[in-house]
């Protein structure tokens, strides 16, 4: 039995690197240009502290950067620097809340998008920037400047900024202090 558990232990350690190893493999395909990104070449266009509850906990300052060069037509970037502790959960229920515009057919149409932004959403701790650059159809999740996450599908790269300076945000005065109105 112990011999059992030994060989499953080991053959465990040896596969599981494996599925790290492939989501690295998958991130190098992308252009390079999108895991480089740095928000030094954006232009930021405005800022917001985010907080919650009738207490006003500050949660995070959002800003939001704009590029447009001869080389892109339009890069978007939205930066989270958290004041605070948010687990994965929190930050799942805020993603729901920011597309509870949709109805049951864009949901339905969204529906691989919103399942990419909810895998690859993690805990954040106080002090964490996440940045999430649009990027000619490719969306790219830094964390502390290093990349987590990259997609090619354009679906995402439609809902994901929706939330703060979108058509439909969660909070109008937020929009409306990113986009600097």
């Amino acid at each position: 039995m112990k011999k059992k558990l030994i060989v499953f232990s080991l053959v465990y350690l040896l596969i599981v690197p494996g599925f790290v190893a492939a989501k690295k493999d998958t991130i190098k395909d992308f252009p390079k240009s999108s895991l480089g990104l740095d928000l030094a070449s954006f232009t930021k266009l405005g800022e917001k502290l985010v907080e919650f509850s009738i207490f006003s906990i500050d949660v995070y300052v959002v800003s939001y950067y704009e590029k447009v060069s001869k080389d892109v037509s339009k890069a978007r970037a939205i930066n989270l620097n958290y004041k605070m502790n948010v687990s994965r959960s929190l930050s799942i229920k805020g993603w729901n809340e920011g597309f509870k515009w949709m109805n049951k057919s864009e949901k339905n149409k969204y529906k691989k998008a919103i399942k990419w932004i909810h895998d690859s959403t993690g805990d954040l701790l106080k002090r964490d920037n996440l940045t999430i650059f649009v990027v000619e159809g490719i969306t790219t999740l830094k964390r502390n400047n290093k990349t987590i996450a990259v997609t090619g599908d354009p679906l995402v790269g439609e809902i994901i900024l929706g939330p703060w300076v979108g058509e439909k945000p969660i909070r109008e005065d937020v929009r409306k202090a990113l986009l600097g109105k």
